[in-house]
């Protein structure tokens, strides 16, 4: 596709990377131009013209400064791209955690209710599925520096969830707090 005289070009991830094609395609066919003129001994009066010289010295700087800048925002570009398709991710890991500590919670409450070993089995289960994508989560932050943000938070909430099992394994009579201030 071309536009302004840009052809575009779409990788298979959709992103557009643009090159300036005309501006290329003119220095080569210069080039071209001027190697096939030399070698039929024509001598190229431009080449020893000091001020032209520098002029198409500047000229091809500002070309290699401007491809340079397209290809920059290209790449800026990718590299949004590449961040917004990680965030959905980071929401999935945290929405599986907070599932599987809501599913604790009801088992907490079950087991609390009840004071059964069938209940504190299942309570247990719940635990261990809850550490486990507590751990998958901060695997996924290690990996993505962006969400690093959000560890200390983790953090945090998993020593208040440390707590609350220590008093729910504990059975203390106030399970009414544990449940309306810590879960």
């Amino acid at each position: 596709m071309d536009l302004y005289g840009l052809k575009i070009a779409r990788l298979h991830n959709g992103v557009y990377f643009s090159f300036i094609y005309n501006t290329v395609q003119v220095i080569l066919f210069h080039c071209l131009a001027l190697i096939i003129l030399k070698n039929k001994g024509i001598t190229i009066k431009i080449l020893k013209n000091k001020m032209i010289l520098s002029l198409l010295i500047i000229l091809m700087m500002g070309i290699l400064g401007t491809i340079s800048y397209y290809t920059y925002l290209s790449y800026q570009k990718y590299i949004t791209v590449q961040n917004s398709t990680e965030v959905p991710l980071f929401v999935e890991h945290v929405e599986s955690v907070l599932d599987k500590i809501i599913n604790e919670r009801m088992q907490s409450a079950a087991y609390l209710v009840t004071h059964t070993k069938d209940d504190f089995t299942k309570l247990k289960e719940s635990r261990i599925n809850t550490d486990h994508d507590l751990l998958e989560l901060d695997t996924f932050i290690k990996q993505y520096n962006q969400f690093t943000f959000y560890s200390k938070s983790i953090q945090h909430s998993t020593e208040a969830l440390e707590l609350v099992r220590r008093n729910v394994d504990d059975l203390h009579d106030s399970y009414r707090d544990i449940f309306l201030h810590a879960y």
